[in-house]
């Protein structure tokens, strides 16, 4: 099946995300009418006002981050795979916990009513689950794909990755200053404490770099306030 490929930034072309929603529903026997429901509720969810980071411009450029890798790497369910990266951040609560499996649960729920098969719905639950901890074991070649995909800011350049990192600063502007250093350190030492962060040989390359970000935001957390 041709999924096409990201040809433009979707800051570019407004459309562009769309329109590659559109082609894969159609491909899955979705009604086009009921796709572009689905798609514009969706839209709707990116659009939310307590999203800064995980809006609909991130789901565009993990879109891309997949496009690309597929080129190199073949992906055992490719639909599902794009599948789930419409859905992994379908539902952003900053103060919950339980975000991928609410999205899952959304993802299943919309899928079923424009038809997609159970066994489809169920790869897309399984991706979207495996970015809570942003882990894919040995062999997971399309789990591999969407975490890679999804940290690849990480192994951003240092611009990028500041814009990113005060994105997600705003997401949780109802932490005070001191609690939130405090849990946002933890969180990156964790990527830190890892034997790897990328499994994909495109964002291996890369894995110097995000190391460097990471240590270097941990400094400026843990740097005392003024």
């Amino acid at each position: 099946m041709n999924h096409g490929m990201a040809r433009k930034r979707p800051s570019d072309d407004p459309g562009w995300l769309r329109d590659r929603w559109l082609g894969l529903l159609a491909g899955l026997g979705a009604k086009p009418t009921a796709a572009l429901k689905a798609f514009d509720q969706l839209s709707a969810r990116y659009a939310e006002p307590q999203r800064h980071y995980h809006t609909i411009e991130h789901i565009g450029h993990v879109l891309q981050a997949v496009d690309a890798l597929c080129e190199t790497v073949r992906p055992r369910d490719h639909s599902a795979l794009l599948l789930a990266v419409y859905f992994h951040d379908a539902i952003y609560d900053p103060r919950a916990a339980d975000n991928e499996e609410r999205s899952a649960v959304v993802a299943a729920a919309g899928l079923k009513k424009l038809g997609v098969t159970k066994d489809t719905i169920a790869v897309v639950r399984e991706l979207i689950l495996k970015t809570k901890h942003h882990d894919a074991g040995e062999g997971d070649i399309d789990g591999q794909i969407l975490i890679d995909a999804d940290l690849g800011i990480l192994g951003a350049s240092p611009a990028m990755y500041d814009r990113y990192a005060q994105a997600i600063r705003c997401e949780y502007a109802w932490v005070l200053e001191d609690a939130y250093r405090a849990g946002r350190s933890a969180v990156l030492k964790k990527f830190l404490e890892r034997p790897h962060i990328y499994r994909t040989p495109t964002y291996q390359a890369t894995e110097a770099r995000a190391r460097r970000n990471l240590r270097r935001e941990v400094r400026l957390l843990e740097r005392s306030s003024p």
